[in-house]
């Protein structure tokens, strides 16, 4: 996921039997871990001001949509369903984030405030 200035890369990257979020400049360098934890964290995308970086992972048991500062820290979880919710994306004001989930049975379009 390209950050908005175009200067930074977020990606997941399974290095240790989990898959952690990662950034690394757009002309290359040396990658910075964003996310640390006991468990897989995919599909970074970022927040319209480069802010934060929306991501899921099944760090609870179940796969959930949560954030983190760009500069790494700590996770905030968006999502609480016990549902698969994955695949997140930013609306492009910054002011909702839309993820797939099965919550209704099938695979649905959902939108949350972050």
């Amino acid at each position: 996921s390209w950050s908005p200035d175009g200067a930074t890369i977020a990606f997941s990257s399974d290095r240790s039997g989990n898959a952690d979020i990662w950034t690394v400049p757009a002309g290359g360098g040396t990658p910075t871990q964003i996310t640390i934890a006991s468990a897989s964290d995919w599909c970074p995308s970022w927040s319209p001001d480069g802010a934060t970086i929306v991501f899921f992972s099944d760090r609870i048991g179940n796969n959930d949509i949560w954030t983190i500062p760009t500069g790494g820290g700590t996770c905030t979880r968006i999502t609480t369903n016990p549902a698969d919710d994955a695949h997140p994306s930013w609306s492009p004001d910054g002011t909702t984030i839309a993820f797939a989930s099965d919550r209704s049975g099938n695979y649905d379009i959902w939108v949350t405030k972050p």
